[in-house]
């Protein structure tokens, strides 16, 4: 009974962890971003640069995840572009009922 609990435990990591490198890859091919051409506010090369450098864009694809998959297990979704004074973890408690 243990060994048949612990295969399906590893089975839920295996899928969680599949899911969230999905997840991330999905995020990383979507086209555009704020500093794209034709974004709605243009921005220099330094500025593209600092903000690369600001959200740690200008790392590696592997350390970008693993930062990315500690704050996803932290609950720490950033902050949003649009409200930089509030959390996007406290938007979703607030949206919620």
């Amino acid at each position: 009974m243990l060994l048949y609990t612990l295969k399906r435990l590893g089975g839920i990591l295996m899928t969680l962890l599949l899911l969230s490198l999905f997840t991330f890859t999905l995020s990383r091919v979507v086209p555009g971003g704020p500093w794209a051409q034709g974004a709605e506010i243009p921005m220099s090369e330094q500025q593209v640069a600092a903000f690369k450098a600001k959200y740690g864009l200008d790392r590696p694809v592997w350390e970008q995840y693993l930062v990315w998959l500690r704050n996803a297990l932290l609950l720490d979704f950033g902050r949003p572009f649009t409200e930089p004074e509030r959390t996007v973890t406290e938007l979703i408690i607030r949206a919620l009922p």
